[in-house]
């Protein structure tokens, strides 16, 4: 999964630079490259014959981000919760 993300990364680094250098912006066609990416990726994990493991590996993909983008939510606001109650 470490290696994934970071293929992720370095995919939005591309689109990054490639904005930068053509004043381009099209951050959703970034986004969606990473997703399919991510995907494939995944479900080449669980069973490269099935469609289904590719459907698996943008739910993972999903349920990981979400899961992720929580907690530094639910953690950043216990943080301000303790720093104005203290």
């Amino acid at each position: 999964m470490f290696f994934i993300i970071g293929i992720g990364n370095l995919i939005f680094t591309f689109f990054g630079v490639v904005e930068s250098a053509t004043s381009y912006g099209d951050s959703n066609l970034a986004y969606y490259v990473t997703l399919l990416y991510s995907a494939w990726a995944i479900g080449n994990f669980f069973n490269q014959k099935s469609i289904w493991s590719y459907f698996r590996g943008v739910l993972a993909y999903l349920f990981g981000t979400l899961t992720g983008s929580f907690l530094l939510f639910l953690v950043g606001a216990l943080i301000d919760a303790y720093s104005k109650g203290g």
